[in-house]
């Protein structure tokens, strides 16, 4: 096993949900469209970028998601004031240096020109000791299809007596380009193992491995988890995390509860919401996604940490680690 230092950071899909999960939403009042200020910030130790954002809400529909004109914005650090700035105008705020700190207490507060102000804590959880001895490869059957099925095997340990919250994903990557574009391969699950199952979420299709402490608080963790041949095929510009060689890698990730919840909420909401994989419109659904959309359930919340607005403040750490 061989974790990897990212030289050249990139989003990946879970930065992606979190800074727009909460502004593509649909919001009528009396009738009419009104937009709500959202503040979302993730803020990470290791292979993966810290961003913050001020936008609005918007129609999902709208071909544009409106930003705030001369905002102000303050960071803190365990109490400090480290920073006051403004966003550009895309919404996005250059975060001080050395903000993102293991363990420190981060806060932020917006001051949107209507008057609004957002406020947010949170911090980034210390990083769990993977042992080096992790794997994927086969798990020896063949799934209903036919198809090979494969295994993630992987030791952690827990750190005792505290709550705790992991994200977890297996990608491939191969140094092939397409106009300044690469892309990874993201391995979907197959027969969940009992920690997934543990989140109830498994019927909303989640795109990534979240999960708590609750069933193995302290403990030395040996987590295995099973994956079809199929994958989910992300782009991404120039090379994810700073990758020099092709093969298959483990995103390993410490979260905050407010990333995990943010995450639970999310999946939820996606499933709710859409019609179904594959399909342009209801002209084109075949008869289970039909009844899916006539079927439907209610839209469910979306969570949110921010005071005085909407929006996800979050701290991670994250580790890359070659499988292969």
């Amino acid at each position: 096993m061989k974790t990897i230092k990212a030289r050249y950071i990139l989003l990946i899909t879970s930065l992606f949900i979190c800074l727009t999960a909460c502004v593509k939403e649909l919001t009528l009042q009396n009738g009419t469209d009104h937009q709500f200020p959202v503040m979302n910030g993730i803020f990470s130790v290791g292979g993966y970028p810290s961003v913050f954002r001020l936008t609005y809400t918007a129609n999902p529909l709208a071909e544009q998601i409106n930003t705030p004109e001369e905002a102000q914005v303050f960071f803190w650090q365990d109490g400090e004031l480290v920073a006051e700035t403004s966003p550009d105008a895309n919404g996005y705020c250059t975060i001080p240096d050395l903000f993102a700190q293991t363990g420190s207490v981060l806060s932020a507060m917006a001051v949107f020109p209507e008057g609004d102000t957002l406020t947010a804590t949170d911090s980034i959880p210390t990083r769990s000791f993977v042992n080096n001895d992790a794997t994927f490869g086969s798990a020896g059957f063949m799934d209903e299809h036919g198809d090979n099925v494969s295994r993630l095997s992987v030791r952690f340990t827990d750190p005792p007596n505290q709550k705790d919250y992991y994200e977890l994903f297996v990608f491939s990557w191969r140094s092939f380009s397409l106009n300044d574009t690469s892309f990874i391969q993201v391995r979907r699950l197959y027969q969940p193992n009992t920690i997934l199952n543990n989140e109830g979420d498994q019927d909303f299709q989640p795109w990534t491995m979240y999960f708590s402490d609750e069933l193995f608080d302290g403990q030395l963790v040996q987590f295995e988890q099973n994956f079809t041949g199929a994958t989910r095929t992300i782009p991404m510009p120039g090379t994810p995390f700073g990758l020099e060689e092709d093969g298959v890698y483990l995103l390993f990730r410490n979260v905050s509860e407010a990333y995990y919840e943010s995450v639970k909420s999310w999946t939820r909401h996606r499933y709710t919401q859409r019609v179904g994989e594959g399909i342009a419109d209801v002209s084109d659904a075949i008869l289970e996604d039909f009844q899916r959309v006539i079927f439907a359930p209610d839209p469910t919340p979306m969570y949110s940490n921010v005071e005085g607005g909407l929006g996800v403040f979050a701290g991670v750490n994250t580790q890359i680690i070659k499988l292969d």
